[in-house]
Protein backbone atom coordinates (compact mmCIF):
# COMPACT_ATOMS: atom_id res chain seq x y z
CA UNK A 1 0.00 0.00 0.00
CA UNK A 2 1.64 3.78 -1.02
CA UNK A 3 1.77 5.89 1.24
CA UNK A 4 -0.33 8.40 0.36
CA UNK A 5 -2.78 5.98 0.24
CA UNK A 6 -2.48 4.80 3.59
CA UNK A 7 -2.54 8.25 4.73
CA UNK A 8 -6.06 8.95 2.63
CA UNK A 9 -7.84 5.63 4.51
CA UNK A 10 -6.24 6.77 7.70
CA UNK A 11 -8.27 10.21 7.36
CA UNK A 12 -11.13 8.09 6.25
CA UNK A 13 -10.71 6.46 9.49
CA UNK A 14 -10.65 9.69 11.47
CA UNK A 15 -14.17 11.06 10.07
CA UNK A 16 -16.47 7.72 11.96
CA UNK A 17 -17.58 7.44 14.89
CA UNK A 18 -16.19 4.02 15.28
CA UNK A 19 -17.84 2.97 18.85
CA UNK A 20 -21.69 4.66 17.73
CA UNK A 21 -21.44 2.37 14.45
CA UNK A 22 -20.14 -0.78 16.54
CA UNK A 23 -23.71 -0.34 18.45
CA UNK A 24 -25.85 0.07 15.78
CA UNK A 25 -24.25 -3.41 14.33
CA UNK A 26 -24.17 -5.16 18.03
CA UNK A 27 -28.12 -4.20 18.51
CA UNK A 28 -28.83 -4.85 14.78
CA UNK A 29 -27.52 -8.53 14.88
CA UNK A 30 -29.22 -8.70 18.73
CA UNK A 31 -33.02 -7.76 17.31
CA UNK A 32 -31.84 -10.18 14.18
CA UNK A 33 -31.48 -13.35 16.27
CA UNK A 34 -34.54 -12.14 18.63
CA UNK A 35 -36.69 -12.09 15.55
CA UNK A 36 -35.93 -15.57 14.42
CA UNK A 37 -36.05 -17.04 17.83
CA UNK A 38 -38.59 -15.04 19.09
CA UNK A 39 -40.74 -14.61 16.35
CA UNK A 40 -40.18 -16.14 13.18
CA UNK A 41 -39.07 -20.16 14.44
CA UNK A 42 -41.85 -20.23 17.31
CA UNK A 43 -44.16 -18.81 15.02
CA UNK A 44 -42.95 -21.64 12.18
CA UNK A 45 -43.18 -24.42 15.21
CA UNK A 46 -46.91 -23.45 15.64
CA UNK A 47 -47.67 -24.62 12.17
CA UNK A 48 -47.02 -27.89 13.34
CA UNK A 49 -47.66 -27.92 16.33
CA UNK A 50 -50.24 -25.48 17.09
CA UNK A 51 -50.95 -25.89 20.85
CA UNK A 52 -46.98 -25.69 21.65
CA UNK A 53 -46.43 -22.62 24.66
CA UNK A 54 -50.17 -21.69 23.83
CA UNK A 55 -51.31 -21.24 27.29
CA UNK A 56 -48.73 -18.36 27.58
CA UNK A 57 -50.87 -15.42 26.04
CA UNK A 58 -47.21 -13.65 25.04
CA UNK A 59 -46.12 -16.64 22.61
CA UNK A 60 -49.34 -17.09 21.32
CA UNK A 61 -49.09 -17.31 17.39
CA UNK A 62 -51.42 -14.14 17.13
CA UNK A 63 -48.47 -12.15 19.18
CA UNK A 64 -45.40 -13.59 18.10
CA UNK A 65 -46.56 -12.95 14.06
CA UNK A 66 -46.14 -8.99 14.61
CA UNK A 67 -43.26 -9.49 16.74
CA UNK A 68 -41.64 -10.98 14.25
CA UNK A 69 -42.72 -8.91 11.24
CA UNK A 70 -42.08 -5.67 13.39
CA UNK A 71 -38.74 -6.65 14.60
CA UNK A 72 -37.60 -7.66 11.00
CA UNK A 73 -38.64 -4.71 9.80
CA UNK A 74 -37.37 -1.52 12.65
CA UNK A 75 -35.14 -3.78 14.73
CA UNK A 76 -32.95 -5.39 12.62
CA UNK A 77 -32.63 -3.53 9.16
CA UNK A 78 -33.43 0.33 10.39
CA UNK A 79 -30.81 -0.64 13.43
CA UNK A 80 -27.87 -1.77 10.29
CA UNK A 81 -29.16 0.81 7.81
CA UNK A 82 -28.19 3.67 10.17
CA UNK A 83 -24.84 2.07 11.60
CA UNK A 84 -24.16 1.88 7.26
CA UNK A 85 -25.02 5.41 6.70
CA UNK A 86 -22.79 6.58 9.71
CA UNK A 87 -20.14 4.21 8.43
CA UNK A 88 -20.59 5.72 4.56
CA UNK A 89 -21.86 9.29 4.71
CA UNK A 90 -19.14 10.94 6.29
CA UNK A 91 -16.43 8.81 3.70
CA UNK A 92 -18.65 10.34 0.62
CA UNK A 93 -18.82 14.10 2.14
CA UNK A 94 -15.68 13.88 3.91
CA UNK A 95 -17.27 15.41 6.78
CA UNK A 96 -17.79 14.31 10.35
CA UNK A 97 -21.19 13.84 11.46
CA UNK A 98 -22.94 17.27 12.70
CA UNK A 99 -24.34 15.79 15.80
CA UNK A 100 -22.36 12.63 17.60
CA UNK A 101 -24.35 13.16 20.47
CA UNK A 102 -27.43 13.39 18.85
CA UNK A 103 -26.63 10.44 16.82
CA UNK A 104 -25.86 8.77 20.52
CA UNK A 105 -29.53 9.58 21.66
CA UNK A 106 -31.29 8.42 18.36
CA UNK A 107 -29.31 5.29 19.33
CA UNK A 108 -30.52 4.69 22.47
CA UNK A 109 -33.74 6.17 21.92
CA UNK A 110 -34.79 4.13 19.25
CA UNK A 111 -33.98 1.29 20.51
CA UNK A 112 -35.85 1.86 23.37
CA UNK A 113 -38.72 2.42 21.68
CA UNK A 114 -38.25 -0.91 19.64
CA UNK A 115 -38.22 -2.93 22.86
CA UNK A 116 -41.35 -1.22 24.35
CA UNK A 117 -43.08 -1.90 21.17
CA UNK A 118 -41.98 -5.79 21.30
CA UNK A 119 -43.47 -5.58 24.42
CA UNK A 120 -46.38 -3.85 23.31
CA UNK A 121 -47.43 -6.55 21.04
CA UNK A 122 -46.77 -8.98 23.39
CA UNK A 123 -49.17 -7.84 25.69
CA UNK A 124 -51.66 -7.59 23.16
CA UNK A 125 -52.02 -3.95 22.13
CA UNK A 126 -51.96 -3.57 18.32
CA UNK A 127 -52.54 -0.93 16.36
CA UNK A 128 -53.88 -2.98 13.21
CA UNK A 129 -52.47 -1.89 10.62
CA UNK A 130 -50.20 -4.93 8.75
CA UNK A 131 -46.52 -3.73 9.26
CA UNK A 132 -47.80 -1.34 11.69
CA UNK A 133 -48.49 -2.85 14.51
CA UNK A 134 -46.97 -0.71 17.36
CA UNK A 135 -49.19 1.11 19.26
CA UNK A 136 -49.78 4.79 17.90
CA UNK A 137 -48.04 6.26 20.30
CA UNK A 138 -45.03 4.36 19.62
CA UNK A 139 -45.94 5.34 15.86
CA UNK A 140 -45.60 9.00 17.07
CA UNK A 141 -42.76 8.80 18.97
CA UNK A 142 -40.75 6.92 16.45
CA UNK A 143 -40.70 10.65 14.36
CA UNK A 144 -38.35 11.99 16.60
CA UNK A 145 -35.74 9.20 15.63
CA UNK A 146 -36.28 10.07 11.97
CA UNK A 147 -35.87 13.49 12.67
CA UNK A 148 -32.68 13.17 14.50
CA UNK A 149 -31.60 11.18 11.47
CA UNK A 150 -32.88 13.43 8.82
CA UNK A 151 -30.49 16.39 11.01
CA UNK A 152 -27.27 14.58 11.01
CA UNK A 153 -27.42 13.07 7.44
CA UNK A 154 -28.79 16.42 5.29
CA UNK A 155 -25.96 18.86 7.62
CA UNK A 156 -23.28 16.25 6.70
CA UNK A 157 -24.05 16.86 3.16
CA UNK A 158 -25.01 21.01 3.08
CA UNK A 159 -21.25 21.04 5.29
CA UNK A 160 -19.77 19.19 2.57
CA UNK A 161 -17.07 20.32 0.04
CA UNK A 162 -18.15 17.56 -2.04
CA UNK A 163 -20.00 18.84 -5.23
CA UNK A 164 -20.75 15.53 -7.42
CA UNK A 165 -23.22 13.34 -5.70
CA UNK A 166 -22.08 9.64 -5.94
CA UNK A 167 -24.89 7.43 -6.61
CA UNK A 168 -25.00 5.99 -2.70
CA UNK A 169 -25.38 9.52 -1.77
CA UNK A 170 -29.09 9.98 -3.81
CA UNK A 171 -30.22 5.97 -2.42
CA UNK A 172 -29.42 6.79 1.12
CA UNK A 173 -31.00 10.48 0.90
CA UNK A 174 -33.82 9.19 -0.65
CA UNK A 175 -34.01 6.37 2.52
CA UNK A 176 -33.95 9.39 4.83
CA UNK A 177 -37.14 11.12 3.18
CA UNK A 178 -39.29 7.74 2.08
CA UNK A 179 -38.76 6.09 5.39
CA UNK A 180 -40.06 9.22 7.25
CA UNK A 181 -42.86 9.45 4.55
CA UNK A 182 -44.04 6.11 4.71
CA UNK A 183 -43.77 5.76 8.31
CA UNK A 184 -46.07 8.36 8.69
CA UNK A 185 -48.34 7.14 5.62
CA UNK A 186 -48.44 3.74 7.44
CA UNK A 187 -48.44 4.96 10.95
CA UNK A 188 -51.41 7.34 10.90
CA UNK A 189 -53.36 7.33 7.83
CA UNK A 190 -54.86 3.87 7.95
CA UNK A 191 -55.90 4.09 11.31
CA UNK A 192 -57.25 7.79 11.70
CA UNK A 193 -57.60 9.27 8.23
CA UNK A 194 -58.43 6.65 5.66
CA UNK A 195 -61.63 4.64 5.89
CA UNK A 196 -62.97 1.55 5.05
CA UNK A 197 -61.38 0.71 1.00
CA UNK A 198 -59.42 4.14 1.16
CA UNK A 199 -57.48 2.12 4.02
CA UNK A 200 -56.70 -0.77 2.28
CA UNK A 201 -55.27 1.17 -0.37
CA UNK A 202 -53.30 3.21 1.77
CA UNK A 203 -51.62 -0.07 4.16
CA UNK A 204 -51.14 -1.61 0.96
CA UNK A 205 -48.98 1.10 -1.23
CA UNK A 206 -47.28 1.20 2.69
CA UNK A 207 -46.16 -2.34 2.88
CA UNK A 208 -44.49 -2.16 -0.51
CA UNK A 209 -43.32 0.73 0.09
CA UNK A 210 -41.69 -0.56 3.03
CA UNK A 211 -39.69 -3.05 0.88
CA UNK A 212 -38.85 -0.99 -1.95
CA UNK A 213 -38.68 2.67 -0.85
CA UNK A 214 -36.94 1.83 2.34
CA UNK A 215 -35.15 -1.76 2.50
CA UNK A 216 -34.41 -1.47 -1.35
CA UNK A 217 -32.54 2.16 -1.19
CA UNK A 218 -30.34 1.16 1.28
CA UNK A 219 -29.28 -2.29 0.45
CA UNK A 220 -28.48 -1.37 -3.06
CA UNK A 221 -26.20 1.93 -1.65
CA UNK A 222 -24.61 -0.34 0.28
CA UNK A 223 -23.99 -2.48 -2.79
CA UNK A 224 -22.58 0.19 -4.55
CA UNK A 225 -20.46 1.97 -2.38
CA UNK A 226 -18.85 -1.82 -1.20
CA UNK A 227 -18.63 -3.32 -4.16
CA UNK A 228 -16.38 -1.04 -5.86
CA UNK A 229 -14.47 -0.60 -2.63
CA UNK A 230 -14.18 -4.18 -2.14
CA UNK A 231 -12.67 -4.90 -5.87
CA UNK A 232 -10.71 -1.14 -5.67
CA UNK A 233 -12.19 -0.57 -8.95
CA UNK A 234 -15.12 2.03 -10.09
CA UNK A 235 -18.75 0.59 -10.74
CA UNK A 236 -19.01 0.21 -14.12
CA UNK A 237 -21.35 2.84 -15.29
CA UNK A 238 -22.27 5.53 -12.63
CA UNK A 239 -25.30 6.88 -15.63
CA UNK A 240 -26.56 4.06 -15.30
CA UNK A 241 -26.79 3.61 -11.15
CA UNK A 242 -28.76 7.16 -11.62
CA UNK A 243 -31.01 5.91 -14.42
CA UNK A 244 -32.08 2.86 -11.93
CA UNK A 245 -32.59 4.96 -8.89
CA UNK A 246 -34.96 7.62 -10.31
CA UNK A 247 -37.33 4.60 -12.88
CA UNK A 248 -37.66 3.18 -8.48
CA UNK A 249 -38.76 6.69 -7.62
CA UNK A 250 -40.92 6.76 -10.50
CA UNK A 251 -42.52 3.62 -10.58
CA UNK A 252 -42.30 1.97 -7.41
CA UNK A 253 -44.56 4.30 -4.94
CA UNK A 254 -47.84 2.67 -6.72
CA UNK A 255 -46.54 -0.96 -7.10
CA UNK A 256 -48.26 -2.08 -3.77
CA UNK A 257 -52.11 -1.80 -4.88
CA UNK A 258 -51.52 -5.36 -6.10
CA UNK A 259 -51.49 -6.44 -3.11
CA UNK A 260 -55.74 -5.72 -3.35
CA UNK A 261 -56.30 -7.42 -6.90
CA UNK A 262 -59.70 -8.49 -7.80
CA UNK A 263 -61.02 -6.39 -4.52
CA UNK A 264 -63.20 -3.48 -4.85
CA UNK A 265 -60.78 -1.22 -5.25
CA UNK A 266 -61.18 0.52 -8.51
CA UNK A 267 -59.46 -1.59 -11.57
CA UNK A 268 -57.63 1.27 -13.43
CA UNK A 269 -55.69 1.22 -10.21
CA UNK A 270 -54.83 -2.35 -10.17
CA UNK A 271 -54.03 -1.85 -13.86
CA UNK A 272 -51.80 1.15 -13.12
CA UNK A 273 -49.88 -1.25 -10.05
CA UNK A 274 -49.50 -4.51 -13.02
CA UNK A 275 -47.81 -1.71 -15.22
CA UNK A 276 -45.65 -0.25 -12.91
CA UNK A 277 -44.97 -3.84 -11.32
CA UNK A 278 -43.47 -4.88 -14.67
CA UNK A 279 -41.51 -1.39 -15.29
CA UNK A 280 -39.61 -2.70 -12.08
CA UNK A 281 -37.47 -5.02 -14.50
CA UNK A 282 -35.60 -1.89 -16.20
CA UNK A 283 -35.05 -0.67 -12.00
CA UNK A 284 -33.67 -3.76 -11.06
CA UNK A 285 -31.93 -4.87 -14.02
CA UNK A 286 -29.88 -1.76 -14.27
CA UNK A 287 -28.38 -2.69 -11.18
CA UNK A 288 -28.23 -5.86 -12.02
CA UNK A 289 -25.83 -5.65 -15.13
CA UNK A 290 -23.72 -2.32 -13.43
CA UNK A 291 -22.86 -5.76 -10.72
CA UNK A 292 -21.86 -7.68 -13.53
CA UNK A 293 -19.55 -5.28 -15.65
CA UNK A 294 -18.43 -4.39 -12.06
CA UNK A 295 -17.18 -7.71 -11.28
CA UNK A 296 -15.82 -9.22 -14.41
CA UNK A 297 -12.73 -10.80 -14.39
CA UNK A 298 -12.78 -10.85 -10.45
CA UNK A 299 -15.50 -13.64 -9.99
CA UNK A 300 -12.45 -15.50 -8.29
CA UNK A 301 -12.62 -12.92 -5.56
CA UNK A 302 -15.61 -14.89 -4.02
CA UNK A 303 -13.16 -17.23 -2.89
CA UNK A 304 -11.57 -15.87 -0.26
CA UNK A 305 -13.18 -12.29 0.22
CA UNK A 306 -16.06 -13.25 3.11
CA UNK A 307 -17.86 -9.69 2.72
CA UNK A 308 -17.70 -9.84 -1.35
CA UNK A 309 -19.45 -13.69 -0.95
CA UNK A 310 -22.43 -12.19 1.10
CA UNK A 311 -22.76 -8.73 -0.72
CA UNK A 312 -23.29 -10.63 -4.20
CA UNK A 313 -25.01 -13.93 -2.14
CA UNK A 314 -27.68 -10.91 -2.04
CA UNK A 315 -27.61 -9.44 -5.24
CA UNK A 316 -28.27 -13.20 -6.51
CA UNK A 317 -31.32 -12.68 -4.25
CA UNK A 318 -32.47 -9.51 -5.64
CA UNK A 319 -32.21 -11.11 -9.32
CA UNK A 320 -34.71 -13.95 -8.31
CA UNK A 321 -37.07 -11.66 -5.96
CA UNK A 322 -37.20 -8.88 -8.61
CA UNK A 323 -37.68 -11.39 -11.94
CA UNK A 324 -39.93 -13.14 -9.38
CA UNK A 325 -41.86 -9.85 -8.41
CA UNK A 326 -43.27 -8.45 -11.67
CA UNK A 327 -44.27 -11.75 -13.91
CA UNK A 328 -46.53 -12.46 -10.17
CA UNK A 329 -47.95 -9.25 -10.36
CA UNK A 330 -49.47 -10.23 -13.58
CA UNK A 331 -53.31 -10.42 -12.76
CA UNK A 332 -53.51 -13.45 -14.36
CA UNK A 333 -51.15 -15.38 -12.18
CA UNK A 334 -52.86 -13.88 -8.82
CA UNK A 335 -55.85 -16.43 -8.96
CA UNK A 336 -52.93 -19.34 -8.66
CA UNK A 337 -50.50 -18.04 -5.85
CA UNK A 338 -52.78 -15.16 -3.90
CA UNK A 339 -53.14 -16.01 0.21
CA UNK A 340 -50.47 -18.49 -0.65
CA UNK A 341 -47.39 -19.15 1.04
CA UNK A 342 -45.57 -18.36 -2.15
CA UNK A 343 -45.87 -15.60 -1.03
CA UNK A 344 -44.59 -15.62 1.85
CA UNK A 345 -41.26 -17.32 0.07
CA UNK A 346 -41.19 -13.91 -1.81
CA UNK A 347 -41.73 -11.74 1.01
CA UNK A 348 -38.71 -14.06 3.20
CA UNK A 349 -36.30 -13.79 0.10
CA UNK A 350 -36.78 -10.09 -0.06
CA UNK A 351 -35.66 -9.44 3.23
CA UNK A 352 -34.01 -12.30 4.66
CA UNK A 353 -32.17 -13.09 1.23
CA UNK A 354 -31.71 -9.73 -0.48
CA UNK A 355 -31.62 -7.52 2.30
CA UNK A 356 -30.10 -9.69 5.27
CA UNK A 357 -27.24 -10.87 3.05
CA UNK A 358 -26.39 -7.64 1.90
CA UNK A 359 -26.15 -5.99 5.44
CA UNK A 360 -23.88 -8.80 5.88
CA UNK A 361 -21.72 -8.13 3.40
CA UNK A 362 -21.25 -4.82 5.15
CA UNK A 363 -20.96 -6.17 8.61
CA UNK A 364 -18.28 -8.61 7.31
CA UNK A 365 -16.40 -5.80 5.67
CA UNK A 366 -16.80 -3.14 8.38
CA UNK A 367 -16.16 -4.86 11.69
CA UNK A 368 -12.43 -5.68 11.03
CA UNK A 369 -11.75 -2.07 10.19
CA UNK A 370 -13.99 -0.84 13.36
CA UNK A 371 -12.06 -3.39 15.13
CA UNK A 372 -8.87 -3.70 14.19
CA UNK A 373 -9.08 -7.20 14.17
CA UNK A 374 -9.78 -10.35 11.67
CA UNK A 375 -12.77 -12.10 11.29
CA UNK A 376 -12.44 -15.50 12.68
CA UNK A 377 -12.38 -17.50 8.67
CA UNK A 378 -14.03 -21.14 9.98
CA UNK A 379 -16.87 -19.02 11.77
CA UNK A 380 -17.36 -17.20 8.54
CA UNK A 381 -17.15 -20.26 5.92
CA UNK A 382 -19.57 -22.06 8.12
CA UNK A 383 -21.98 -19.01 9.20
CA UNK A 384 -22.24 -18.24 5.67
CA UNK A 385 -23.27 -21.36 4.18
CA UNK A 386 -25.52 -22.17 6.97
CA UNK A 387 -27.65 -18.81 6.36
CA UNK A 388 -27.29 -19.28 2.57
CA UNK A 389 -28.10 -22.66 1.98
CA UNK A 390 -30.93 -22.51 4.97
CA UNK A 391 -32.44 -19.73 3.01
CA UNK A 392 -32.57 -21.64 -0.54
CA UNK A 393 -33.96 -24.48 1.38
CA UNK A 394 -37.19 -22.11 2.93
CA UNK A 395 -37.58 -20.09 -0.31
CA UNK A 396 -38.13 -22.87 -1.90
CA UNK A 397 -40.16 -25.06 -0.04
CA UNK A 398 -42.44 -22.38 0.87
CA UNK A 399 -42.96 -21.92 -3.25
CA UNK A 400 -43.58 -25.60 -3.61
CA UNK A 401 -46.23 -25.30 -0.61
CA UNK A 402 -47.79 -22.48 -2.34
CA UNK A 403 -47.99 -23.80 -5.49
CA UNK A 404 -49.65 -26.60 -3.92
CA UNK A 405 -52.03 -24.73 -2.16
CA UNK A 406 -52.97 -22.45 -5.03
CA UNK A 407 -54.23 -25.81 -6.80
CA UNK A 408 -55.92 -26.99 -3.84
CA UNK A 409 -57.93 -23.65 -3.25
CA UNK A 410 -58.40 -23.56 -6.89
CA UNK A 411 -59.84 -26.67 -7.48
CA UNK A 412 -62.63 -26.62 -4.89
CA UNK A 413 -60.96 -28.91 -2.47
CA UNK A 414 -61.85 -28.54 0.92
CA UNK A 415 -59.69 -26.18 2.77
CA UNK A 416 -58.82 -28.34 5.59
CA UNK A 417 -57.34 -30.69 2.85
CA UNK A 418 -54.65 -28.34 1.78
CA UNK A 419 -53.81 -27.53 5.74
CA UNK A 420 -52.87 -31.66 5.97
CA UNK A 421 -51.14 -31.55 2.85
CA UNK A 422 -48.76 -28.87 3.71
CA UNK A 423 -47.87 -30.22 6.99
CA UNK A 424 -44.67 -31.63 5.53
CA UNK A 425 -43.95 -28.15 4.06
CA UNK A 426 -44.28 -26.45 7.23
CA UNK A 427 -41.88 -28.84 9.10
CA UNK A 428 -39.27 -28.49 6.18
CA UNK A 429 -39.28 -24.91 6.79
CA UNK A 430 -38.81 -24.80 10.53
CA UNK A 431 -35.74 -27.18 9.99
CA UNK A 432 -34.19 -24.44 7.70
CA UNK A 433 -34.88 -21.98 9.99
CA UNK A 434 -33.09 -23.86 12.66
CA UNK A 435 -30.44 -23.70 9.64
CA UNK A 436 -30.71 -20.23 9.39
CA UNK A 437 -30.59 -19.36 12.85
CA UNK A 438 -27.38 -21.14 12.84
CA UNK A 439 -25.85 -19.09 10.92
CA UNK A 440 -26.47 -15.76 12.28
CA UNK A 441 -25.75 -17.19 15.78
CA UNK A 442 -22.17 -18.14 14.65
CA UNK A 443 -22.23 -14.51 12.95
CA UNK A 444 -22.76 -13.46 16.42
CA UNK A 445 -20.26 -15.35 18.13
CA UNK A 446 -17.58 -14.04 15.01
CA UNK A 447 -18.33 -10.34 15.91
CA UNK A 448 -17.76 -10.72 19.77
CA UNK A 449 -14.47 -12.87 19.63
CA UNK A 450 -13.53 -10.31 17.03
CA UNK A 451 -14.30 -7.08 19.29
CA UNK A 452 -12.97 -9.02 22.23
CA UNK A 453 -9.91 -9.97 20.51
CA UNK A 454 -6.20 -7.94 21.02
CA UNK A 455 -5.55 -5.43 19.53
CA UNK A 456 -2.90 -5.41 17.13
CA UNK A 457 -0.59 -2.30 16.25
CA UNK A 458 -1.92 0.90 14.77
CA UNK A 459 -0.06 0.65 11.56
CA UNK A 460 -1.78 -3.17 11.17
CA UNK A 461 -2.77 -3.37 7.51
CA UNK A 462 -6.07 -4.48 9.26
CA UNK A 463 -6.46 -0.96 10.73
CA UNK A 464 -5.29 0.64 8.15
CA UNK A 465 -7.80 -1.01 4.94
CA UNK A 466 -10.67 1.19 5.99
CA UNK A 467 -13.00 2.40 2.85
CA UNK A 468 -12.79 6.23 1.63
Amino acid sequence: MKRSETQELVAGESLIEPRLIKAHIAAAVFWLIYLIVGGGLLVAIKFTWPNFLGNIPELTWGRLRFVHTQTVAYGWFVDIFLAAIYYMVPRLTRVKLASPTLAWFNFYFYNTMVAMGVFQLMEGHNLGVVWMEYPSFINILMLISYAALAYNFFASYLRSQERNLYVSSWYMMSFVIWATLNWIMGGLVPAYIAPGIASAVVGGLFIHDLVGLVVTPLATAMIYYFLPVMLRRPIYSHSLSLMGFWSLAFFYPLVGIHHYYYSPIPMWAQYIAQGTSFMLFFTVYTVLYNVYKTMKGRWGDLADNIALRWLIGGTVFYLMVCTQGPLQALLVEQPLIHFTDWVIGHSHMALLGFGTFVAMGFIHYAWPRLTGNELNKSLSEWSFWLAFVGCAWMFIDLWIAGLLEGYYWGYGKPWMDSIVRLQPYWLSRTLSGVMVLTGFILVAINLIVTARAKQPATDSPAVLAGAR
